[in-house]
């Protein structure tokens, strides 16, 4: 990453934001939203829908060399976060979260400009398919059949879903595998070569509810040759061209923008690598990223 400038004079983070980051392994959103800013100072306040209810926070922090640090409270929780500037849509950084109850919760943290004047479910629909990077959406399915790439895992909230919404059990889809002290869930195969259990009719059958895995696509989780973590980008997966043009600007974006969701799935992803499942990817060159640094970088 550049270094950053130290000036942010010709910067104005006011307006209305989405914030996205992690709860347990939940995906969250609050609406934020800066309203005053002078010199360095900053406030605002921040709005959680936490399962249909709402919780409102004061924000109050500073903004100084491309760095928002500050507190986040109300009268049951305080938070802390320290953001960096990356562009005029788009902070990261991290947040760190305590309760009544004196639970902490550290999370990586991502903030998205919005629209003015929209609620946080508007917010929300704004932003919904920022994590859908096919162009195609479910009427393609090249990443679902035959292609060298491990079949997805499934969180044990996900496999819960999908089992409840389609009134199916969760043998009949998912696939166990214990190794040491890791249980590991993985999407079956429907057949020899290796499709999708759910891929049916030349379509996802089950998208709204497909795994976060099947979401990263074409970001992949990998360990390399030398047992480092990695996120891969697999940038000529799609023979049909649905997939867009990830110039290095966008890359940059996409990485920040994937870190909560590393948050949740790295625990998972780590353990998936095990040998009986480290099957091979395909021969496709990738880009990589260093998950655990604020760099990435690019295999020639």
């Amino acid at each position: 990453m550049n270094k950053v400038s130290k000036s942010t004079s010709d910067i104005n983070i006011l307006g209305e934001w989405l914030s996205i980051f992690t709860e347990d392994e939940r995906l969250m959103y609050e609406s934020v939203s800066f309203n005053s800013f002078n010199g360095k100072n900053i406030k605002g306040t921040f709005i959680t829908l936490l399962d249909k209810e709402i919780e409102n926070y004061q924000f109050y922090g500073t903004f100084e060399n491309k760095i928002l640090n500050g507190i986040y409270h109300n009268d049951e929780k305080q938070g802390i976060i320290s953001l960096i500037y990356v562009s005029s849509q788009q902070l990261f950084g991290y947040c760190t979260l305590i309760d009544r109850e004196r639970n902490i919760y550290n999370t990586p943290y991502v903030l998205i400009k919005t629209r003015d004047n929209l609620t946080i479910n508007e917010k929300k629909e704004q932003v919904k398919n920022i994590y859908d990077f096919c162009k195609n959406n479910r009427v393609c399915g090249i990443c679902c059949n035959g292609i060298e790439i491990d079949l997805p895992i499934l969180l044990p909230f996900e496999r819960e879903q999908i089992a409840q919404e389609y009134k199916i059990e969760i043998d009949d889809f998912c696939k166990l595998y214990k190794e040491d002290n890791n249980v590991i869930y993985q999407m079956k195969t429907k057949s020899k070569n290796g499709g999708c259990y759910f891929y049916k009719e030349n379509k996802c059958s089950i998208y709204d509810y497909r795994p976060l895995d099947c979401r990263l696509f074409p970001f992949v989780h990998k360990i390399n040759d030398n047992n480092e973590f990695e996120l891969v980008l697999f940038k000529q997966a799609c023979k049909n061209g649905a997939l867009p043009n990830f110039d290095n600007k966008k890359i940059e974006y996409y990485y920040y923008l994937l870190q909560p969701i590393i948050h949740i799935t790295k625990p998972y992803m780590l353990a998936r690598f095990e040998k009986s499942l480290n099957l091979k990817l395909s021969n496709i060159e990738p880009m990589k990223f260093g998950t655990d640094t604020m760099k990435y970088t690019t295999k020639k």
